[in-house]
């Protein structure tokens, strides 16, 4: 199952579904990091990758707090991640709510956490272009619910920037963070990329938002997009 997951984690890389939430960070000893899961969602599929290899991941559930520790096997990336360890777990028909995985490590280490929706809420998610590739704009296609504790939707978004050969712009390696948006209705939800001049553009973009049936739901979209020095973008 382990290469198989590491296999079908690559096709949704490249996948236009908005069925992955993805975290990350620095570790050295626990990390910790909570996702929600929406009403209807068939299966999450797991993938803790971190820079050292584990023996086992802790998941706390949604509603009882249930603990429970998962021994898990780790697969070594010889692609993408070359050299990161990959740790899959899968979880059949799962509560909705707050879901927290927890590690512990006694090494400098570095994690990223992704998480797969089998749910049939990806279908009304879009993140499209919105006349060319350096304007998107976030689009559902339902009502959000009514859920006193979250706003109908939020997105919130970093550009990276690095700039091509030609480029004399001297902000190698600028990261934009101050580009966020925080909304509260689903109307001309816009990514924009600013214009520092030819390389190549790396949006990561964060969603939050309520289902047709009032549950918080999270996804993660990333895309990458390439200004030459004419200014079009591909």
């Amino acid at each position: 199952m382990q290469e198989a997951a590491l296999e079908y984690f690559y096709d949704k890389i490249a996948s236009e579904e908005i069925d992955l939430l993805i975290r990350g960070g620095a570790q050295y000893g626990k990390a910790e990091e909570t996702f929600f899961v929406e009403n209807d969602v068939k299966t999450i599929t797991i993938n803790w990758m971190s820079a050292t290899k584990l023996d086992s991941v802790e998941l706390v559930r949604a509603g009882n707090n249930e603990r429970k520790t998962y021994e898990v096997v780790g697969v070594q990336d010889t692609e993408y991640f070359n050299g990161a360890w990959h740790h899959f777990i899968e979880i059949e028909n799962p509560k909705k709510g707050e879901w927290k995985i927890r590690t512990h490590t006694n090494e400098t280490s570095a994690y990223a956490l992704l998480v797969k929706f089998d749910s049939k809420l990806n279908k009304q998610l879009k993140f499209v272009e919105d006349g060319n590739k350096k304007n998107w704009r976030y689009i559902v296609d339902y009502e959000p619910g009514k859920n006193r504790g979250n706003t109908p939707f939020k997105l919130f978004y970093e550009i990276d920037f690095v700039p091509g050969k030609g480029n004399t712009n001297k902000q190698i390696g600028q990261k934009m963070r101050d580009f966020r948006q925080n909304q509260k209705h689903n109307v001309n939800n816009q990514v924009t990329i600013p214009d520092r001049g030819e390389g190549a553009y790396n949006i990561t973009v964060d969603i939050e938002g309520v289902s047709p049936s009032g549950d918080k739901f999270q996804r993660t979209v990333i895309k990458s997009i390439y200004i030459d020095d004419q200014g079009n973008a591909y």
